[in-house]
């Protein structure tokens, strides 16, 4: 899945209870995958690690990522943390919006 979308989708507040629940489905399966993609970095820096010692040309850019790989880790792991504490606040504002409702309901009736 592409970062930036995955980071999009994470990040938009949830409107209603579907919206919360494919948020955190998404959020899980993003979470289950960090160990599997990190897992990957050793030998990517290794790649280039050999790509650089038999003097391989490389693309600036190509360099750039990999210098900034683990920053943006760092940076995207963050992002992580701070989904799972909206999500949690937004299922506690459902969950007391819902009490609330029911509360007003029982008082109606």
């Amino acid at each position: 899945m592409p970062k930036k979308r995955n980071e999009e989708d994470c990040n938009k507040p949830p409107q209603n209870l579907g919206e919360l629940t494919q948020t955190a489905q998404l959020w899980r399966t993003i979470c289950d995958e960090c160990t599997q993609t990190e897992t990957r970095f050793g030998p990517l820096h290794e790649k280039y690690r050999i790509l650089n010692k038999f003097e391989v040309p490389l693309h600036e850019e190509e360099v750039f990522l990999l210098e900034r790989l683990p920053n943006a880790w760092e940076e995207f792991k963050i992002m992580l943390a701070e989904v799972e504490l909206k999500l949690e606040n937004a299922k506690n504002n459902f969950r007391d919006t819902l009490e609330e409702m029911v509360g007003d309901f029982v008082v109606e009736v």
